[in-house]
């Protein structure tokens, strides 16, 4: 028998995340090209937006795509 650890409930109270999008967790090249930060290597940056083309736009490091993901899991 299998048991279960968690059962979804509708009584939980999900939490809520607000945050200024813009720069909290993307940004677009121009912006990250004149901060010159470390943690915004091209290899290492996530496309978070892409134009009505389909190309880039905005990007996520690495640390922003994580807390990103953590929101998700937690807002769900």
């Amino acid at each position: 028998m299998t048991t279960k650890f968690f059962q979804a409930n509708p009584d939980i109270v999900k939490p809520y995340a607000l945050m200024d999008l813009d720069d909290t967790l993307f940004q677009t090249q121009r912006k990250i090209d004149a901060w010159d930060l470390p943690t915004t290597e091209a290899e290492n940056l996530v496309c978070a937006t892409v134009n009505k083309q389909g190309e880039p736009l905005s990007f996520m490091s690495q640390r922003q795509a994580t807390f990103f993901n953590w929101l998700l899991l937690a807002l769900i």
